[in-house]
């Protein structure tokens, strides 16, 4: 078990915020999130390079990371793994919700964008540790 450190939660609500973000635009069509979400009308929908995934998901590594790091004593390779998992659950999950809405289509290569924008955030993380030598 990992020891939780005291009245830093407050770091999860970003966590928290962006996922319900991600698993709501899940449920909408393509139309309505281009309404929801006005950048994406600018994104040709079908390329091998899906940027939106990236740009959803890669916040969401970097703020799942310091949420760990600010609320847990866990070691940095746990922090990574967790913030890892996080990610690909709610890419995952993102994904089964559009195979349940008759307008979407849920792909796999779809989550794996998602994931890799995940990775991206938290290699992000990890340059700015190298950079600053915190090693956060």
């Amino acid at each position: 078990m990992f020891k939780l450190k005291a009245k830093c939660f407050l770091f999860w609500i970003p966590v928290l915020l962006i996922s319900l973000l991600i698993i709501y635009l899940s449920t909408l069509t393509w139309g309505e999130t281009r309404e929801v979400v006005g950048w994406v009308k600018h994104i040709p929908q079908k390329t091998d390079f899906k940027f939106r995934h990236i740009v959803q998901f890669a916040p969401l590594g970097i703020f799942a990371y310091i949420a760990l790091y600010k609320t847990t004593e866990l070691s940095r390779r746990k922090r990574y793994l967790l913030s890892f998992v996080y990610v690909s659950m709610v890419a995952l999950l993102s994904e089964l919700i559009q195979y349940f809405i008759p307008t979407r289509i849920a792909a796999l290569t779809d989550a794996i964008w998602s994931v890799t924008g995940g990775v991206i955030g938290l290699a992000l993380i990890w340059i700015y540790s190298k950079i600053i030598k915190n090693r956060i």
